[in-house]
């Protein structure tokens, strides 16, 4: 999945590790779970394995982290409606 519109912009802010990209370095397989498309931006090059990051609703988020949960893989899960302003 691409970035799109400002996700190069919001890379400035990442100028760090992050959780996902020190685990998948020691040799862990990822997994990010988000609603919202635009939180691409957090995902760094080569730092998560499986990405579920489109415009779905909470619903939809949860059935998705539960199969991640369920492989055992670390996660970053990210809901829709603890987003409200857009």
């Amino acid at each position: 999945m691409e970035c799109s519109g400002g996700c190069l912009y919001w890379l400035a802010w990442l100028n760090g590790p992050t959780l996902m990209s020190v685990a998948h370095e020691a040799g862990l397989s990822t997994a990010m779970v988000f609603g919202k498309q635009k939180f691409n931006y957090l995902i760094l090059p080569n730092s998560v394995d499986e990405i579920s990051g489109a415009d779905i609703h909470d619903d939809e988020v949860k059935d998705r982290a539960v199969e991640i949960i369920q492989r055992s893989l670390p996660m970053f899960c990210l809901f829709t409606s603890q987003t409200p302003t857009g």
